[in-house]
Parts: C-alpha cells; sequence; structure tokens
C-alpha cells in the first residue's frame, strides 16, 4: 500500500500528465482556507468557467447572447438557477457546437471503453486555452472535458 500511494500512484501520474498530485496539494493547502475564502474562491472559479464555455463553444456563445446573459454576472451557485436546462436533445443536436474550440476534436479519446464520455488529451506543447475572459487567465495544459452526463442549466434558444 505504501509503496503503491508514496512511488506507484505520483510515477503513474507524472506519466499520463495527471493533475491529480496538483489537487492533492491544493486541497491539504486550502483546507486551512477560512469559509469565505473558500467560497470566493470558488465563485471565482465557476465564472472563469462559464466565460471559458462561452469564449470556446459556439453553443454557448449563441445561448448566453440569445438570453442577454453577460457570462461574468454569473458569480456564484444560485445564479446557475436562473440559467434555462441543457437537454439531452440539446447536446444530441448540437454535440459539435457544445465542444470547445480549445480542443481539436481528432485528439478526443474515450475516457472510458464503458462510458461514452470523452477526454482532450492536450499536449504541454499545445498553448493554453482562454477560460477567464475577465484575466486573461488560460486553461493550462492540464484541462480536460469530460462531458460528466449531469444535468447543467444554461440558457434555452
Amino acid at each position: 500500500d505504501s509503496f503503491v500511494r508514496n512511488l506507484f500512484d505520483p510515477a503513474w501520474d507524472i506519466y499520463e500528465g495527471s493533475v491529480r498530485l496538483r489537487s492533492l496539494r491544493h486541497l491539504r493547502q486550502s483546507q486551512w482556507q477560512s469559509p469565505e475564502h473558500i467560497q470566493s474562491a470558488t465563485n471565482n472559479k465557476l465564472t472563469a468557467m462559464v466565460c471559458h464555455a462561452v469564449a470556446t463553444s459556439p453553443f454557448y456563445r449563441t445561448r448566453f447572447a440569445e438570453a442577454d446573459i453577460d457570462p461574468t454576472k454569473v458569480t456564484s451557485i444560485e445564479d446557475l438557477r436562473n440559467l434555462p436546462l441543457l437537454t439531452k436533445d440539446d447536446i444530441r443536436a448540437h454535440t459539435n457546437e457544445i465542444l470547445s474550440t480549445a480542443f481539436e476534436k481528432n485528439n478526443l479519446v474515450p475516457a472510458s471503453p464503458f462510458r461514452s464520455t470523452a477526454t482532450a488529451r492536450v499536449s504541454k506543447s499545445e498553448p493554453a486555452p482562454p477560460c477567464d475572459l475577465m484575466s486573461g487567465r488560460g486553461g493550462g495544459s492540464d484541462s480536460r472535458l469530460r462531458p460528466s452526463g449531469e444535468i447543467l442549466r444554461f440558457p434555452s434558444p
């Protein structure tokens, strides 16, 4: 167990280019932060994610424009309640428009042979995709596209 946890798992994560070690390090540091700080960081990440979707997905760009929603104004979980549902029919009808232009479609591969989700494999040499319209920060080479099958709320046409 110690061998796997301390040597094999980290080596495998480095080999795959996984963000798991970085995420674990972040969690170990952030556990001591105040709830207010954690909530603020979460809200900032939400805004960055929504801005990324609008900046890199023709589908979401159109949906937000049609609904006259400023993605920078989606700043908390409560704001998501005001957005219409993304339906399975939307996904079936607009799959190519939903996919982020930050990823090459040819680089999408099944994440698991047992699921229909996809993962973008981004090499470290590719430029970071834009994800935060306000600050200009990019998503970095560890960005992943993983349609999860969860019900997400977005403006309807």
